[in-house]
């Protein structure tokens, strides 16, 4: 397992990821609780190469996002595995995509919503 130097990671972001749902005891759906953690990452902004849509206004909403360790980062995967959202500068972005690299880092690109 490949270890990435920490100064590779100089910002911190929190991470709010939402846990499974449930149902109480009258058969309710009762959304999973959400957690915070800290977690060290490299924000960058979005370069018009990486983006795969048109327009400068678009790219100023999103952020490359790598932080160590895989997994790290999570897009949505159907409705009961909502995407993780991530506060950046006191902002709140949503994972729109993620890639991890087995033992090393997760790439996201995050998406600030209107």
């Amino acid at each position: 397992m490949s270890h990435l130097a920490a100064r590779r990671f100089p910002d911190t972001v929190t991470r709010r990821r939402r846990g499974e749902p449930s149902r109480n005891e009258h058969g309710e759906y009762v959304p999973g609780q959400v957690t915070e953690t800290a977690l060290r990452a490299s924000v960058q902004p979005l370069s018009l190469e990486d983006a795969d849509m048109q327009g400068g206004v678009q790219v100023s909403h999103r952020l490359n996002c790598y932080v160590p360790g895989a997994g790290e980062l999570q897009a949505a995967v159907g409705d009961d595995a909502p995407a993780d959202r991530v506060i950046v500068d006191g902002e709140e972005f949503v994972v729109e995509t993620s890639q991890s690299w087995r033992g090393s880092h997760t790439r996201a690109v995050l998406l600030r919503e209107p």
